[in-house]
């Protein structure tokens, strides 16, 4: 497997498969067409072929069997092998990825000597074992398709890629030509994401061209990777059912794009300053309920909430207590910078608030009586840059066992211990963890490292972390820092009891 792996997220698959009609010059005029509606829309996109050596795949006894019409097709369409070369060398002209469906063995080894992208392992040969194996043998990236397919066969090639490393996708697919409405099972694109969060989920569309709807139900459910089959009508040529022409090609493209952008950010809501400001303007405002004299304590008798707001202070930014910055008459509009800053354990709720979103969002749970402490090396108020959420899960004399969170961007202390040796064990999320100052470890989900006694470490996340800390028994006061500052600060954690601060 290549050090730097594919990237199938955003993948367009325009698959020929024997659409070419067995003349090469109509083959290339389809990935000419796919090519120009690539540029176009700045798709990541690639052609798939199909190979079959004939000779070997079909059984000398019934090579001229005219009555079987897939004998009679493949026949029919048959190319050589410069001839496919011919395909591969203007899929790549075009800016485009090569892929390509074997179907034997002897074909894995015509594609092993061309310059070939990608394998698909098309819906018939996910049974094929000599196959799949003669595949991983080929070390290139792997998609296959889940026709037929049933949940305990996908888990066993699942395991099966995933335990010779290759670099696989999977795409949801219904081998029904066309596929009917009621037929699509989208929900298992759902399924699969579910089942597996760290592979890339896509679509084998096959219903039919004209139907633009499926696209956006299936980008909506998370598919992230597409594939259609196309052709180009003619005279000479006609069309099936469930290929698209470059024009329906387009529009199911364009579908794409139109579902993509009205999905927005998939990491967080983009909020606009227009948004804001409109909603500003309905929400209440704060207003005095009699004469206010400068530097008196604002209670909440003293005021009213009111729409209009006017410009006047926030409802959400009053607090009991504020100090009045002047001399307020009675029905006058409070200063909308008259609020309280938020103390710091306002600020660590904040941060509570955070940490469970972020548990939640990663499907992590954990027992109600748990002790939790928050770590805030330095202080409450640097809590979203250095600091961490510790739960201890259980601590017996011989052993412990703990869940670390870690919010993108925070960071966590250069220290040892003395009596503990710990491992971590990624769950969700990546860290760095830097050992004895100059040994820098990457960790990815699933990612194991051993920390033993009197071992500096500290660790850090861009983008988010949560890790096991599965340790012999944790003493309290058995944490060295580095930076003494640190080890002179009594308040540097918070203890929690049921997420609320004791």
């Amino acid at each position: 497997m290549s050090k730097t792996l594919f990237n199938f997220e955003n993948l367009f698959v325009f698959e020929m498969a024997n659409n070419h009609q067995g003349d090469v010059e109509h083959g290339l005029k389809i990935i000419k067409e796919m090519g120009e509606i690539a540029k176009q829309y700045n798709l990541k996109a690639a052609v798939k072929l199909q190979f079959r050596q004939y000779d070997t795949f079909i059984h000398p006894n019934l090579i001229n069997d005219t009555n079987n019409k897939h004998v009679k097709r493949f026949l029919s369409t048959r190319l050589s092998k410069d001839q496919f070369e011919q395909f591969i060398t203007e899929t790549k002209k075009q800016g485009m990825i090569t892929m390509v469906t074997p179907f034997d063995e002897d074909s894995v080894n015509v594609i092993d000597k061309m310059d070939v992208d990608i394998i698909k392992i098309g819906s018939p040969s996910l049974y094929d074992f000599p196959l799949l194996e003669r595949v991983c043998e080929s070390r290139k990236p792997v998609i296959f398709s889940s026709g037929g397919c049933s949940m305990d066969h996908i888990d066993n090639l699942v395991s099966l890629f995933s335990h010779r490393h290759i670099n696989f996708a999977i795409m949801h697919c219904v081998s029904i030509y066309p596929t009917p409405n009621n037929k699509l099972e989208l929900n298992s694109i759902q399924i699969l994401k579910n089942r597996y969060p760290n592979i890339t989920i896509g679509f084998s569309t096959h219903e039919c061209p004209e139907n633009i709807n499926v696209i956006r139900v299936a980008y909506a459910l998370g598919a992230r990777m597409f594939e259609k089959h196309v052709a180009i009508p003619t005279e000479e040529y006609k069309i099936n059912l469930y290929s698209g022409n470059p024009k329906q090609v387009e529009n199911w493209v364009k579908s794409y794009c139109e579902t993509r952008d009205m999905m927005g950010n998939k990491i967080t809501r983009n909020i606009t300053d227009k948004e804001k400001h409109d909603l500003s303007i309905l929400y209440r405002g704060v207003f005095a309920n009699k004469n206010i004299k400068k530097s008196d304590k604002i209670m909440r008798n003293d005021v009213f909430f009111a729409f209009p707001n006017n410009g006047a202070l926030m409802t959400g930014n009053f607090v009991e207590g504020i100090v009045a910055d002047k001399d307020y008459n009675k029905l006058e509009a409070l200063n909308s910078a008259l609020y309280k800053k938020k103390d710091s354990n306002q600020m660590l709720y904040n941060y509570i608030h955070k940490v469970k979103g972020f548990m939640m969002e990663n499907n992590i749970n954990i027992p109600h009586d748990c002790a939790m402490e928050i770590s805030h090396h330095y202080s409450k108020e640097e809590i979203l840059e250095t600091g961490c959420l510790i739960i201890t899960i259980i601590n017996t004399d011989e052993y412990s066992k703990k869940y670390i969170v870690m919010l993108p961007g925070q960071k966590h202390p250069c220290h040892y211990h003395k009596k503990k040796d710990e491992t971590f064990f990624v769950l969700k999320g990546e860290m760095e963890v830097v050992i004895n100052k100059n040994n820098k470890k990457k960790l990815y989900e699933t990612d194991i490292l051993r920390v033993p006694r009197y071992t500096s470490h500290s660790f850090s996340t861009k983008n988010g972390v949560i890790f096991e800390e599965i340790a012999t028994r944790h003493y309290v006061n058995d944490s060295y820092y580095v930076f003494n500052e640190i080890n002179k600060n009594k308040n540097r954690k918070t203890k929690l009891y049921n997420w609320k601060i004791r």
